[in-house]
């Protein structure tokens, strides 16, 4: 071998050498960087909320669809109306209530 082609190749090991080099010392902070690793298990709990926030959101929606479902349709149309005319809705229960407290009243 020559002396050049020796020193070619100590150049060369030298550069593999900084670059091994620089690679273990950015392992190393990225490890010693506390807080970026806190940020990183921020992110992935939150995306583990996120996305069992969206199953629950899912299930509740199917739960609600099967209850509708089941829901007798005249039971439907009275929980409709109740909706549309609150105060109706409220002056028959209220003329109920009075109904019963009267007659509980009279039957003492």
């Amino acid at each position: 071998m020559s002396a050049s082609s020796e020193q070619a190749e100590i150049q060369e090991q030298i550069e593999q050498t900084r670059e091994q080099l620089g690679d273990t010392v950015d392992a190393l902070a990225a490890k010693a960087d506390v807080g970026a690793r806190a940020g990183e298990k921020l992110q992935d709990a939150k995306a583990q909320t996120d996305a069992k926030a969206a199953e629950v959101k899912q299930t509740l929606s199917e739960k609600r669809e099967k209850i509708r479902a089941a829901t007798p349709d005249s039971a439907q149309a009275a929980a409709q109306v109740a909706s549309d005319n609150p105060v109706p809705v409220a002056i028959a229960g209220g003329a109920l209530l009075v109904g019963f407290l009267v007659g509980r009243a009279s039957a003492r």
